[in-house]
């Protein structure tokens, strides 16, 4: 161990390590789709979340239409509320309209995503070689509904 010499200071014997930092609440994305997984919405608030358009979002205010009027209900509002309100830590007021929902909403998306990931399957168990061989062996075709993801166990 080292001394000091009067007015020094000794240097410290470690760093210590930097912690991640849960990101503040100016931060945080204020993407819809975001919000829904962050929020943890599940089952039917979910679908209702996902199947909306977003006229208007912010941390304090959310108005949402709905294309089904009979999703617009005070309970369905109120239940969003609580799940945005614990998310955002504060408040957030949500309000419905019903209308023609126009534009890509969570759930158009998605579908995207899931056909887009289907096609890559598909495609990829068609160009594999061992399946070219097999089709050309007896002369197969691919019953593309057939076509599954493999479990591995």
């Amino acid at each position: 161990m080292t001394i000091p010499r009067p007015g020094e200071n000794l240097p410290p014997v470690e760093y210590a390590p930097e912690l991640p930092v849960e990101p503040r609440l100016e931060e945080r994305s204020l993407d819809w789709r975001s919000i829904i997984a962050g929020a943890k919405l599940t089952g039917p608030l979910r679908n209702l979340a996902t199947t909306a358009q977003v006229i208007e979002l912010t941390e304090r205010h959310v108005k949402l239409r709905l294309s089904v009027a009979a999703f617009a209900t005070e309970s369905s509002r109120q239940l969003l509320t609580e799940a945005l309100s614990a998310y955002f830590g504060h408040h957030c007021l949500v309000e419905f309209e019903v209308g023609h929902v126009t534009g890509n909403t969570v759930a158009d998306t998605e579908e995207k995503e899931r056909q887009e990931a289907r096609r890559q399957l598909i495609e990829g168990f068609r160009n594999d070689p061992f399946v070219r061989q097999v089709q050309a062996l007896f002369h197969g075709t691919i019953d593309e509904m057939s076509v599954k993801p493999r479990e591995d166990d």
